[in-house]
């Protein structure tokens, strides 16, 4: 089963939390089973797709960004699973929340 939470990480340098802020517009990052092309981001409301470990072993893929409102956010969910994909969490964050995710191995990295 998915889970789902709140997280209070509050450190700098995070994402772009200004794009699409509304008064119920939120940071996510999602977490699917498998690998997913970030070509799939304009079909994923624009989502930044990153590759990841999966706790379990083998693939996980984590997408995160601000969406406008919980449509958008059920709309996501519902094309992850017209993939055929297995939801492995869903996280609301705060503005300002560095990316914590642990990059699978190989990822492209930006940055030292």
């Amino acid at each position: 089963m998915a889970e789902t939470r709140e997280s209070t990480h509050e450190s700098g340098g995070g994402l772009d939390a200004d794009r699409g802020q509304g008064p119920t517009s939120r940071l996510y990052r999602i977490r699917v089973e498998g690998t997913l092309d970030p070509s799939w981001s304009p079909r994923l409301s624009g989502l930044r797709i990153s590759p990841a470990d999966h706790a379990e072993g083998g693939a996980a893929s984590v997408l995160e960004g601000i969406l406008a409102d919980r449509a958008s956010l059920i709309g996501v969910l519902n094309a992850i699973h017209d993939m055929n994909m297995e939801l492995l969490s869903v996280e609301t964050l705060k503005a300002g929340t560095k990316s914590s995710h642990t990059p699978s191995k190989g990822a492209d990295h930006d940055g030292p």
